[in-house]
């Protein structure tokens, strides 16, 4: 009796524990990795994005903090079987005290930033067109304008205040990698 007991219960040990590994080694196949760095030393200060791909890393941003400027992770969009498919990170900018945005698409292996830089405004994710490589940023201030004023920017660096003029920016995004 002590044999069979002991039989069935490393039957379902063994079951258990091969179910466990080979669900973690499919769900694990080749995710990349977004890393945020900082190296700080007397004089300088550096931010660093890191893409870590299959063993190699490749900086995406450099960014020097010495004034309190920030790569800064907001939140990933996650796809099917709740693997990442979009990372969105904010820019800070000290000086200017707004925010540049990038999205990192898993998928193509791409990283799309805003190069403008917003004061007051937050990605609207659901309108994020990696196509025309647009996005909509939605004013987070109280807004006395109309409903459908939006301001639409260019590809050039600016500052950009959302204020209570418009409710929403039309921002176009560059390919940095």
């Amino acid at each position: 009796m002590k044999k069979m007991l002991l039989f069935f219960a490393s039957y379902i040990l063994l079951s258990c524990s091969q179910s466990y590994y080979s669900d973690t080694f499919k769900n694990n196949i080749r995710q990349d990795s977004l890393i945020i760095t900082e190296m700080e030393n007397d004089t300088c200060c550096m931010n660093r994005l890191i893409l870590s791909h299959n063993g190699q890393n490749n900086v995406l941003l450099e960014l020097h903090c010495e004034d309190g400027s920030s790569i800064d992770f907001v939140k990933n969009i996650r796809g099917k079987k709740r693997q990442e498919k979009i990372g969105v990170y904010a820019i800070y900018n000290a000086a200017a005290d707004g925010n540049s945005f990038l999205f990192f698409n898993y998928l193509t292996q791409r990283a799309y930033i805003t190069p403008a830089c917003f004061s007051d405004c937050v990605p609207e994710y659901t309108s994020l067109d990696f196509k025309k490589r647009n996005i909509i940023l939605r004013n987070t201030n109280s807004f006395t304008g109309s409903l459908n004023d939006t301001l639409k920017i260019g590809e050039k660096p600016e500052y950009v205040v959302c204020g209570k003029k418009f409710q929403f920016v039309k921002a176009i995004m560059k390919i940095i990698y």
